[in-house]
């Protein structure tokens, strides 16, 4: 107790609390509102973007291994099925987009949470799919992704940053 702040409190003043992520968001998205009005034809690309940035941050957050890498493919899977089941339960485009809007965006965020809780689970949810075979492709799943996809996807993911520093 010499006074000073210990390693773990300078880590974590280093990210970006809660507020400042929303603040970002919402920047972002006043952004994509304002390219959307100006640039229609650039939405795609910073839709894209904004993708590309999310998933990098959801697997820097998990470690940027194999969990890391499970815990992506499970939540973007979870997110699609609960789109798909949402746009496909609706009675038309018309009623989709004007009354039902708010509640489906509602609808999506507490979807999202439970989503988010189910993929925090992947791994329990491949043993209990099925036991003996469950433990088994996680363990030939991360044999495989040690040896052929941690490099290249960090590669991929953040360009020529050190991708060495990440977890497994």
């Amino acid at each position: 107790m010499n006074g000073e702040p210990d390693e773990s409190k300078k880590q974590r003043s280093k990210k970006p609390g809660v507020r400042a992520r929303l603040k970002e968001r919402g920047s972002d998205i006043a952004d994509l509102g304002r390219t959307a009005i100006h640039q229609p034809r650039d939405v795609p690309q910073k839709v894209g973007g904004m993708f590309g940035k999310s998933v990098r941050d959801m697997y820097r957050a998990r470690g940027g291994g194999f969990y890391a890498c499970g815990f992506v493919i499970s939540f973007l899977l979870l997110e699609a099925r609960t789109l798909a089941d949402d746009l496909f339960s609706s009675s038309g485009v018309g009623d989709f987009i004007s009354g039902q809007l708010f509640e489906w965006v509602l609808r999506f965020a507490l979807d999202s949470l439970g989503n988010t809780i189910q993929a925090l689970i992947w791994p329990v949810t491949m043993i209990a799919w099925s036991p003996p075979f469950g433990i088994a492709g996680l363990a030939v799943g991360y044999i495989v992704f040690r040896q052929y996809i941690k490099e290249p996807l960090g590669l991929w993911l953040f360009g020529e940053e050190d991708t060495s520093e990440s977890g497994d």
